[in-house]
């Protein structure tokens, strides 16, 4: 093996797929050193146990060649690595599935490679995929029997924790956002498209496979390497971007409707703190002020137009991120003009049709009534007239291109 660390090794990268029965063990996100080294070793004991053929795929992300003479390193030791070259934007779950895509073994796993996740642990999770007692498993946090390392600060617990609690949205697992994971491979080949971001690979397929049944295995989970502030920064945004993405493809117009309610509060916070500067910069002339009063009215109410519109483009209605902006802007101006005339016909006729709704108490019911026709009226407009109706791609219900 005489190629260089900025080369890659061609044995390595064309390494004949394993055997019938083989496991593909993918690392998305490679450590370096005696890390990896301590994994690999780690792995062939497991396998070596069990007298199972496996492969270690290394998902290399990087420019530098030094994953590719680690690589090169653990194969004159006997391990059977493969490199995954990987050249898309940073991002550990879309590492992940590119890797997984390249395993040639019946059942795929997914493990980071800086010890956090127990290599040992591979075993009971191949157990119950071979027993057909899963076609998914976790390697999990939170069941009974595991832990997790007090050199896990505080924040990184609590940031977890989150994750999980957010994954529980759409899984009953109680560790869906879990990166170690085993599978079955005909999971991976289910219909539709995988579009993951930040590190959730296993939830995205645990929601866009509907993977059943899924099992857990308990992990002693260690403290792995700390990540540049800007990079957690950056993960924290994907996770927010890729929960939306499965709230859209598991919920459909009901996540896009309740992101619109969200977006509509917001614009009702900057509404009212524009107007109450404005009156602020009255001038105390009566005759001035009431003229002023209306620009000052008009003025809040168009800004917070344009920003529930700027902010419903790119996130409610992010599909139609690439169509005339111009026109979608003049569209909703229009159709929220209607929804704002329509509320206010409502909560102006229900008093005259019918007593419950007289009185101060229904006067207030009668206005709420006419916010949520409002808001129901502005939300179909804007769902099938301002951004079109999305058509969805490959079986779900979301455009993977948001």
């Amino acid at each position: 093996m005489s190629e260089g660390p900025g080369q890659t090794h061609q044995p390595i990268g064309a390494a004949e797929a394993p055997p019938s029965g083989a496991v593909s063990v993918v690392v998305p996100d490679p450590a370096r050193g005696a890390e990896l080294s301590a994994v690999a070793d780690r792995l062939a004991r497991v396998f070596r146990g069990r007298g199972r053929e496996y492969e270690l795929l290394l998902v290399d992300a990087g420019a530098t060649g030094e994953l590719s003479a680690a690589a090169a390193k653990l194969a004159d030791e006997g391990h059977p690595v493969r490199l995954v070259p990987f050249s898309g934007r940073p991002c550990r779950s879309a590492a992940a599935v590119a890797g997984l895509r390249q395993g040639g073994g019946e059942v795929l796993v997914c493990m980071d490679a800086d010890l956090r996740h127990p290599p040992e642990a591979v075993g009971p999770m191949l157990e119950l995929i071979d027993s057909g007692g899963a076609a998914f498993v976790i390697g999990s946090r939170y069941v009974a029997g595991a832990t997790v390392d007090k050199r896990v600060g505080a924040a990184g617990r609590l940031a977890a924790w989150a994750g999980a609690l957010a994954g529980r949205v759409f899984s009953s697992a109680k560790d869906p956002t879990s990166g170690f994971f085993a599978m079955r491979r005909d999971v991976l080949a289910g219909p539709g498209e995988l579009n993951p971001a930040g590190p959730w690979a296993g939830l995205e397929l645990l929601v866009r496979r509907r993977c059943r049944p899924v099992r857990e295995v308990p992990i002693d989970y260690r403290a792995g390497r700390r990540a540049p502030r800007a990079a957690v920064l950056r993960e924290a945004f994907d996770c927010i971007r890729h929960l939306k993405r499965l709230a859209d493809f598991r919920f459909g117009s009901l996540s896009r409707f309740g992101q619109f309610c969200l977006v509509g509060g917001l614009g009702m916070v900057v509404d009212l703190s524009l107007y109450w500067l404005l009156l602020r910069l009255l001038v105390a002339d009566p005759v001035a002020q009431s003229a002023r009063l209306g620009i000052a009215r008009a003025s809040a109410i168009a800004v917070a137009m344009t920003w529930n519109f700027g902010l419903n483009r790119r996130l409610t209605f992010s599909y139609a991120r690439d169509q005339n902006v111009l026109g979608q802007y003049l569209r909703y101006v229009v159709t929220n003009s209607f929804g704002a005339l329509l509320s206010w016909t409502v909560s102006q006729m229900l008093p005259l049709l019918t007593a419950a709704f007289r009185g101060d108490a229904g006067l207030i019911a009668a206005a709420m009534a006419g916010i949520l026709v409002g808001l129901v009226s502005n939300f179909s407009m804007s769902h099938y007239i301002v951004f079109g109706r999305q058509k969805p791609r490959g079986g779900g219900r979301s455009d993977p291109a948001q």
